[in-house]
């Protein structure tokens, strides 16, 4: 398929939350999704964890498109060979899960001292540029999906990298959710219980746990319609609308994930899975969430998506945060908060 055909960014959205145990196949069908923005090269889905000193250990990792696995690994090995002959920060900052969207160019020139090796490293990759997609969260766990752009071929629009932002959210959510369910979340509550049950049209069949609360109970049928609809005619006429009304979490807490009986009749499963953070002590769970993609460098608007929160209720429990670990500044609440997230923080 090539670049000019409709993407359909739902179809993204729904391929992060399908798939079984198996990281390759599961990066692959995503892989597939994004086909419709292949300049030519195709894409590669990588799946690593990014420690404080900027080395990455890498779990999985995928082509599709024209690209294969051997010339993907050829590329990361020449970008790897430029950043230990680069200033310090460079390997940091090309693999840094923040901003989630953004091409290798602008990346190379925002860092102190690297604008200089900039040429340098799109040389030895043999392309003009090429783009990161990268769906992260406070664990350090990070997917990134990435496609070189040939010399001469125009970046895409404005309007797509941010239906693809909008996608990371859930590229990030749903590897964390893989994890749960594979028994690999850390803390004293692994797993993603499943916490309720509801049909396609938001009727709650069964919940329990944190889903029992009236109110979690209609925050749950509300975000159901609205990912329904998401999915319905609107994903054709508004892509960006019906991104907006799927968010990456429902308040905070759940993944809602499709299940099929042997009738074939869908419901949709919440499933509790909430950031994994540590914890700088009397905060709540959900001011954590939020402090934690803060101290990422994620700003309001992009927590509130990544959460299922209002931009309002983010500022809220910041402003809570800061007031009970005693901070005079959000800046300050970063620099206490950041170390907690180990190769997660910002660069």
């Amino acid at each position: 398929m090539a670049r000019g055909t409709r993407f359909d960014a739902i179809r993204a959205v729904e391929a992060c939350y399908q798939g079984g145990e198996d990281d390759r196949a599961w990066l692959s069908s995503i892989l597939e999704t994004l086909a419709p923005l292949d300049a030519g090269p195709g894409f590669f889905g990588q799946i690593y964890r990014l420690s404080p000193d900027g080395s990455r250990v890498v779990e999985e990792e995928a082509v599709a498109g024209a690209l294969t696995l051997a010339q993907f690994r050829q590329m990361v090995r020449q970008s790897e060979r430029f950043a230990r002959h680069a200033p310090a920060e460079a390997t940091r900052l090309l693999w840094a899960p923040t901003p989630p969207v953004e091409y290798v160019g602008r990346r190379i020139a925002r860092g102190r001292g690297l604008l200089a090796h900039q040429r340098s490293l799109l040389r030895h990759l043999g392309v003009g540029d090429a783009l990161g997609i990268f769906g992260s969260g406070p664990d350090g766990g990070t997917v990134l999906i990435s496609s070189a752009l040939p010399t001469g071929e125009e970046r895409l629009p404005a309007r797509t990298l941010h239906q693809l932002t909008l996608f990371a959210a859930h590229l990030g959510a749903s590897l964390r959710l893989r994890r749960a369910l594979r028994g690999e979340r850390p803390g004293p509550s692994p797993g993603a219980p499943l916490e309720a049950v509801l049909d396609p049209r938001g009727r709650v069949l069964d919940a329990e746990g944190g889903a029992r609360p009236e109110q979690a109970r209609r925050s749950l049928a509300d975000a159901v319609r609205r990912m329904e609809r998401a999915r319905g005619p609107l994903r054709r006429v508004d892509p960006e609308e019906a991104l907006g009304l799927w968010r990456g979490l429902v308040e905070g807490r759940w993944s809602l994930v499709d299940q099929c009986d042997s009738d074939g009749k869908r419901y949709l499963l919440a499933r509790r899975n909430s950031p994994g953070v540590a914890d700088p002590r009397r905060l709540t769970e959900r001011q954590r969430s939020v402090l934690a993609f803060a101290a990422m460098g994620y700003q309001n608007k992009l927590i509130g998506y990544q959460l299922g929160l209002s931009p309002s209720a983010v500022s809220s429990h910041l402003e809570a945060a800061r007031r009970k670990l005693g901070c005079v500044s959000r800046a300050e609440l970063m620099r206490r908060f950041g170390p907690l997230l180990g190769g997660a923080g910002p660069v």
